[in-house]
């Protein structure tokens, strides 16, 4: 069973499987550019109106003729406002090219479980991935009901000086288990069979929110690796399976 080093570097090993299978890296350079660009439009958004955002929220809660409380209220609430629209950004961001990149991704993943000798090689069949996509879509909006209420709640704690870190750890591991779903999608496991499949495997899961969280040191790298953690999950199926041959 996949513990949690495993988990921790899923995506990296996703990646290693992309590069050495041009059929997948093929897959992989849409979706890829998807991140890049949504993942580069959130980091400017945040990193460039942070400082004017907070500057005029200061200026609203105690005007601009206090003086030296303006400066006493300014860099804390820069840093704990900062922490809060990172978190936000991660989840909207990640939700947005998500939503963008589905048909790609569960194409992805079937064809990397395929690689991976899960799943049966099978030509390129439009109608049976456009019915795929769809049911893809619908089981997402289920899904993202369940996350987005978690997600509101999350940001709310991130308020919250400590549990904020809590916050972000939730967010990650909401972002990893949405990675891997693709996988459990495309073998037809059912929304109960998903989360009992991770919860069993808690500390796999909670090595994949790490894994993410070290893409957060460099802004956007989240949404950049997203087409190798998708594999990197198919990696770990494989290896939940039993497999003694996974990469």
């Amino acid at each position: 069973m996949p513990g949690f080093f495993d988990g921790l570097t899923f995506w990296m090993r996703g990646w290693r499987l992309l590069l050495g299978h041009s059929s997948l890296i093929t897959l992989a350079i849409i979706p890829f550019l998807i991140a890049v660009s949504v993942g580069g439009l959130a980091t400017y958004v945040l990193f460039t109106n942070l400082s004017i955002w907070v500057t005029g929220f200061v200026s609203w809660m105690i005007g601009t003729s206090a003086g030296i409380w303006v400066q006493l209220a300014y860099y804390p609430l820069l840093i704990g406002t900062g922490i809060v629209f990172f978190i936000g950004s991660i989840f909207v961001g990640y939700v947005a090219h998500v939503i963008l990149a589905i048909p790609f991704y569960s194409l992805l993943a079937e064809r990397a479980l395929a690689v991976l000798g899960l799943k049966p090689e099978s030509p390129f069949d439009f109608k049976a991935w456009a019915r795929n996509s769809l049911r893809m879509f619908r089981i997402s909006a289920v899904k993202g009901i369940l996350f987005l209420t978690l997600g509101v709640i999350l940001f709310v704690l991130s308020f919250i000086p400590i549990v904020n870190v809590v916050a972000v750890v939730g967010t990650l591991m909401i972002v990893s288990f949405d990675l891997l779903d693709y996988s459990l999608e495309s073998l037809s496991y059912g929304l109960r069979q998903r989360f009992a499949f991770m919860l069993k495997r808690r500390k796999m899961w909670f090595g994949m929110a790490c894994g993410l969280g070290l893409t957060l040191f460099i802004p956007g790298l989240t949404f950049v690796v997203a087409p190798g953690a998708v594999v990197g999950g198919a990696i770990l199926l494989k290896e939940a399976h039993g497999s003694s041959t996974t990469p």
